[in-house]
C-alpha cells in the first residue's frame, strides 16, 4: 500500500540517506547554478503569496484525504529517481509538491490532477503548494520547539511543549520561556515569509491539522 504523505517523506528521506552513503557524488557549477536558480524561485514565491485563510485550510482537508485514497487505490511503484526527486524537494521544504514532479508525465499525476480540480484546485499543482506552505508553518514550529527544548536539557523538569501555538498564548506559561519560544519561532518564519496572520489560521486549526502532518496509523 502506497504510503501516507508524511510516512512517505520520512520513509524517503531514510532510504535516500541510505543511498548517499553508498556512493560518492560530485557537485557540477552547473548542478550549483541550477541549486541556485530554484532557491530564488522558491524564495520570490514564499515572499509573494498569500496569506493562509480558513478557506484554504478547509480545501486542503477535505481533499487530503481523496489524494491520499487515490495514491493507495494505485499504489504506484517508488523507483530510485523518484526518491531522488523526493530527497530534494525534502530540502526544499517543498515535499508535496516534489511528489507531483517525481510522477511528472503518468497517469497517477493525471488521476491527482482530476481529483485535486474536483475539489476546486487548478490542478495537483495548485494543492500541492498549499499543503507545503502547511508543512511548512508545521516544520517551523516543530523546529522552534526542538532548537529551544535542547537549551533546557539542564531543566528536566521543564514541561514539555508540544501544541506550541497555544503554549505562546497561555498566560500561566513563565514569560521568559515563551518569550524564548517565539523568538526562535519567528526567525524560523522569516525563512519562509510566514506572516502573523496565517500562524493564527494554523493555530485556530491545529488539531485537525496536525492528523493531516501525523496521521493514525
Amino acid at each position: 500500500m502506497f504510503l501516507k504523505m508524511p510516512l512517505l517523506i520520512a520513509t524517503v528521506l531514510v532510504m535516500t540517506n541510505l543511498m548517499s552513503h553508498a556512493q560518492t557524488t560530485e557537485t557540477s557549477d552547473t548542478q550549483t547554478g541550477d541549486v541556485s536558480a530554484r532557491q530564488a524561485e522558491l524564495t520570490t514565491r514564499f515572499e509573494t503569496r498569500a496569506e493562509l485563510t480558513q478557506e484554504n485550510v478547509d480545501q486542503l482537508l477535505t481533499t487530503y484525504p481523496l489524494i491520499n485514497s487515490t495514491l493507495q487505490e494505485m499504489n504506484p511503484p517508488q523507483t530510485p529517481e523518484m526518491q531522488k526527486i523526493m530527497s530534494i524537494s525534502i530540502d526544499e521544504n517543498t515535499p508535496y509538491e516534489g511528489l507531483g514532479t517525481a510522477f511528472e508525465g503518468t497517469d497517477v499525476l493525471q488521476r491527482l490532477n482530476a481529483v485535486a480540480k474536483d475539489n476546486g484546485y487548478e490542478s495537483y499543482h495548485e494543492y500541492a503548494q498549499m499543503a507545503d506552505y502547511l508543512y511548512q508553518v508545521y516544520l517551523s514550529q516543530s523546529k522552534a520547539i526542538s532548537v529551544v527544548s535542547k537549551t533546557e536539557s539542564d531543566n528536566p523538569d521543564a514541561p514539555k511543549v508540544e501544541n506550541l501555538p497555544a503554549f505562546l498564548q497561555d498566560g500561566r506559561q513563565p514569560s521568559e520561556r515563551r518569550a524564548k519560544f517565539q523568538s526562535q519561532l519567528s526567525e524560523l518564519y522569516k525563512e519562509f515569509h510566514i506572516t502573523d496572520e496565517t500562524h493564527n489560521v494554523f493555530a485556530k486549526n491545529y488539531d485537525a491539522l496536525m492528523l493531516f502532518f501525523n496521521p493514525p496509523s
